[in-house]
């Protein structure tokens, strides 16, 4: 079985460098403290920003998970509600204006987005064989996020109140490079000509 982990983790590492973005962001180990460069996803009932994090669940795969500051471990929606307190990765970006989120549902999922760069996030290896991406939506009142499964119908997945559930109406998160366009010089030089 640790034969097959590894293949699947070398399969998604593989994935995810293969994508155009992807040096954009990139995952670290969560010891507890936000980093600097965390990318927020989400937002707690107190209007206090939540991240985004992914969790490794044994011989299952990569999870997407909300992370709150200051708490070690996190719920992932793996075929029930599973709690992961080591392997932890939280999402981290020096670009967080490349992000966006973009509305989508289970039926439109493929037109919304086929004009935008998913982030890859998590990896299914149990029964599904497959990335996952990151979603988010307002849920009794939080913002939370969860995996969204492109596979067969794609859901967005999340745990809450340690219960999976499953949704149709979402946002998935997109990354594009911004293009900052060179200044435009305006004004006068000394002669009166223009710069």
């Amino acid at each position: 079985m640790a034969v097959v982990t590894v293949c699947v983790l070398i399969l998604c590492l593989s994935t995810v460098s293969a994508h155009e973005n992807s040096e954009l962001y990139y995952w670290r180990e969560y010891t507890g403290e936000i980093p600097h460069d965390a990318l927020p996803g989400g937002v707690d009932a107190d209007g206090q920003d939540t991240y985004i994090g992914e969790g490794y669940y044994h011989d299952n795969g990569f999870y997407i998970a909300q992370i709150y500051p200051g708490v070690k471990e996190v719920d992932l929606p793996c075929y029930g509600v599973k709690t992961a307190t080591i392997n932890i990765k939280i999402l981290c970006t020096e670009s967080p204006e490349s992000f966006h989120w973009v509305k989508t549902s289970s039926s439109t999922f493929k037109q919304d987005t086929a004009d935008f760069e998913l982030v890859v996030a998590g990896y299914d290896g149990n029964g599904n064989n497959g990335i996952m991406h990151v979603g988010r939506m307002f849920y009794q009142g939080y913002v939370t996020v969860g995996d969204v499964t492109p596979w067969k119908t794609p859901h967005l997945w999340f745990p809450f109140n340690k219960i999976e559930r499953a949704v149709n109406f979402y946002e998935v998160l997109v990354v594009r490079e911004v293009e900052i366009e060179p200044r435009l010089r305006l004004g006068n030089n000394m002669n009166g000509t223009n710069v």
